[in-house]
């Protein structure tokens, strides 16, 4: 009974900080001044508020972010991301986001590119974790193809393919949590909704609507 004390006194000994070392340990809070840089990866998935989801499959997206804190809870700052949504097959050209004749099966997938200033608002202060908002705006550049089989009356296995693409203003607004792992690098966790405006000359729809999910590591600087 004695050593089994004295084993569960020495496991709690080493679970103690050592003498000067409480401060070395404590997680950095969100504050004014700081600075990061940071990168997210993850899943971008066309929605069916704007049929998109009819027209392509979900693919992956990449988000590069600086942020600045200028007060101790609101951030701005910027970030490039891309999303890539994957080929999807259409019989006919229902939902299509070109207009092919005779069309009896279409293939079409489309690639986006944002550049967005944004503002984000942290939901705790003085915290080394927290949930926040994040909204902004900025411009895209769509880059869409497809490739078609044509029916009747056109000979059998008949193919044509084409593509287009335009640069027109883009919104996004999501949310998410970070957490500080290690005093200068934090991981992130978001969701976000991101509507793209689409040239109506160039593509059958004025609009491309998709949510994304992203987990990011971002370091931090000018920390105190």
């Amino acid at each position: 009974m004695r050593a089994r004390t004295l084993i569960l006194l020495a496991a709690a000994a080493l679970c103690l900080p050592a003498p000067g070392r409480a401060e070395s340990v404590r997680m950095t809070q969100f504050q004014r001044g700081m600075r990061s840089l940071g990168t997210s990866v993850g899943l971008a998935a066309p929605t069916a508020t704007s049929g998109f989801d009819d027209a392509v499959r979900d693919g992956p997206t990449a988000i590069l972010r600086y942020t600045s804190y200028r007060w101790d809870w609101i951030a701005l700052g910027v970030e490039f991301d891309y999303a890539m949504f994957r080929q999807k097959s259409l019989r006919g050209q229902e939902r299509s986001l070109f207009s092919v004749h005779d069309a009896a099966v279409l293939d079409q997938k489309l690639d986006a590119m944002a550049l967005m200033a944004f503002a984000r608002v942290n939901l705790l202060e003085e915290r080394s974790w927290t949930p926040y908002l994040l909204g902004g705006a900025g411009v895209s550049y769509i880059q869409a193809s497809y490739a078609a089989v044509l029916g009747p009356p056109h000979p059998p296995d008949t193919t044509v393919s084409g593509s287009a693409s335009c640069s027109r203003l883009t919104v996004a607004a999501g949310g998410g949590l970070e957490v500080f792992l290690v005093r200068d690098m934090s991981l992130t966790a978001e969701a976000r909704f991101r509507r793209y405006q689409l040239d109506a000359g160039r593509f059958n729809a004025t609009a491309a609507e998709s949510l994304s999910y992203v987990l990011g590591f971002h370091y931090w600087y000018g920390v105190d």
